[in-house]
């Protein structure tokens, strides 16, 4: 029998207590995580606090080295929540999969971002990543894959 550990690889990515202090404040995920071994990244990030009327956009990048190098949007990967009154927590969640990255020109990478629409109260957000579905796998991806 498999365990939750043999299955999915958590990582803490980031944490701000004062996200939205400033117009367009950000919270970026630790580094880009490596697509080859996992079939699948999850990032949640759940928030409180957030000002009624405030945006959270979360989206993925994808990046060609483990710093986010050349890092490029991902079609599709974003999850974007606009608060009000009675609705100032909840969570985010993007997902990747490998099919999803431009393999062929030598992406692998996932990075993670959390961006705010405009300043507002201090609020409490924190980002979580989950590796999927471990694969043995080629040491590269091919963009068959």
């Amino acid at each position: 029998m498999h365990t939750f550990a043999e299955n999915i690889k958590s990582n803490w990515a980031g944490e701000s207590t004062n996200l939205g202090a400033e117009s367009g404040d950000s919270l970026v995920s630790n580094y880009y995580y490596d697509s080859r071994y996992y079939d699948m990244i999850v990032c949640q990030v759940p928030y409180t606090g957030i000002s009624s009327g405030a945006t959270l956009t979360l989206t993925a990048s994808q990046g060609s080295d483990s710093t986010g190098g050349g890092s490029k949007s991902i079609s599709g990967a974003s999850d974007s929540k606009v608060s009000t009154a009675t609705t100032n927590t909840g969570v985010l969640v993007v997902q990747v999969r490998p099919a999803d990255l431009d393999v062929s020109s030598g992406f692998r990478y996932v990075g993670f971002k959390v961006l705010t629409s405009y300043g507002s109260d201090v609020s409490i957000v924190s980002m979580t990543v989950h590796q999927a579905r471990p694969r043995f796998g080629q040491a590269t991806l091919t963009a068959d894959r």
